[in-house]
């Protein structure tokens, strides 16, 4: 592993319990190559959550009160307003031979 990249980290099969493919499923955090960090999201999330008060709105905004994962997005401004806008490429990893 290349520490100009320290996404790609190998897990142990028996550490994996299962891997769901959802587009933008990682959000707020980023998947390296396409999707951003939001940045925005998260100063909102750190600022609401301050308080018990404000962590039970923010709480009952984005998880209670969301009907499905498709609405979610809709309220984030859809995948494309997650997807990277410029791919810039990191150094070549050799893992070695299994």
């Amino acid at each position: 592993m290349t520490l100009s990249d320290p996404n790609r980290v190998l897990l142990a099969q028996s550490k994996v319990v299962a891997v769901v493919p959802e587009p933008g499923g990682a959000h707020p955090a980023p998947v390296q190559g396409h999707w951003r960090r939001d940045h925005a999201f998260m100063r909102a999330y750190g600022e609401r959550s301050r308080t018990r008060a404000g962590f039970l709105e923010w709480l009952q905004e984005w998880v209670l009160g969301v009907e499905d994962r498709a609405a979610y997005l809709r309220r984030l401004g859809g995948r494309e307003a997650l997807a990277v806008r410029r791919h810039r490429l990191s150094a070549p990893a050799d893992y070695g031979d299994e």
